[in-house]
């Protein structure tokens, strides 16, 4: 009901959202970018940005391939704007169009709970985000995460890239093939 709620306060507002999402994800990569020199992404790329997962043996060698200070501003950046800027806006702003666009549905009508995919992205983003942020922030080597931890955040990775690109694929969809209201 509260979620509800919120998206439709949140839909006539979706334009505003937008301007949020977008300036969002700009002031992340322009916050973020500095903190990782060119060459140490080329050479070892983020796991946040691997779709298709990561093993915890290239999790490691990502450990080490962005050294001290690049683990110590991962842990420091990246948690805060996943958090505040990019979660935020992405959510709003997708789940306020879909739930917009599926509120006629029936309620036994599966097409109403397309609107908890960005929630669902952004509790996979935020558990693949907390384990990383954990593991280079906490007294790195000694309290690296076990085998399982790494593929709990591999798996929030992909679980994170199939439900956002899904709901994007459906916000998009919402705005060339309008649903039609239930019948009263």
């Amino acid at each position: 009901m509260f979620l509800s709620n919120l998206f439709e306060r949140a839909a006539p507002h979706r334009f505003a959202f937008l301007i949020a999402f977008s300036s969002g994800m700009v002031l992340g990569l322009a916050l973020f970018s500095p903190f990782f020199p060119v060459e140490i992404v080329q050479n070892a790329p983020l796991p946040d940005l691997a779709h298709f997962g990561y093993s915890p043996e290239e999790t490691r060698a990502w450990y080490e391939a962005i050294g001290e200070t690049g683990r110590s501003r991962y842990a420091y950046v990246a948690y805060p704007i996943d958090v505040a800027i990019i979660i935020p806006a992405y959510t709003l702003l997708m789940s306020s169009q879909l739930y917009v666009w599926t509120k006629n549905e029936s309620d036994s009508s599966y097409w109403r709970h397309v609107s908890y995919l960005p929630i669902i992205a952004a509790l996979s983003d935020l558990v693949e985000t907390s384990i990383h942020s954990f593991a280079v922030g906490v007294d790195y080597p000694n309290n690296v995460p076990s085998d399982p931890v790494l593929e709990l955040a591999s798996l929030s990775t992909q679980g994170k890239y199939v439900c956002f690109n899904v709901a994007v694929l459906l916000c998009f969809g919402s705005l060339f093939f309008p649903r039609k209201s239930k019948s009263s």
